[in-house]
């Protein structure tokens, strides 16, 4: 770790590789159990709805690390700028989202 820098960016940008086999462990079993309901789910409405938040997801995702991630990178400690908590705050929102159509699924 680089003299004066947070632990808690430094600890950000060792996480990433993580977070990128995970997305892409998770896009491809998902993947994989979708192609096998396909039939089954075609008509239910949760399907649409599940796959934009998972588009708007990766979407949050692209534009925190090509903008808010570099001015964190930068950034040697202090709390995140306010760009930061609503990239994460529609992040937690999107997901969870995400998880619930999951759930509903089973239900329409």
């Amino acid at each position: 770790m680089k003299k004066g820098r947070s632990p808690t960016w430094y600890g950000l940008g060792l996480a990433l590789p993580w977070a990128r086999r995970g997305f892409g462990l998770a896009a491809v079993t998902g993947g994989a159990v979708f192609a096998a309901h396909a039939p089954d789910w075609w008509y239910n409405p949760a399907v649409p709805v599940k796959m934009g938040l998972v588009a708007a997801g990766g979407v949050n995702v692209w534009a925190f690390h090509r903008g808010v991630y570099r001015l964190l990178a930068s950034s040697d400690q202090g709390p995140p700028p306010p760009a930061a908590r609503v990239a994460g705050a529609v992040s937690l929102g999107v997901w969870t989202a995400v998880v619930a159509c999951g759930q509903l699924l089973a239900y329409l």
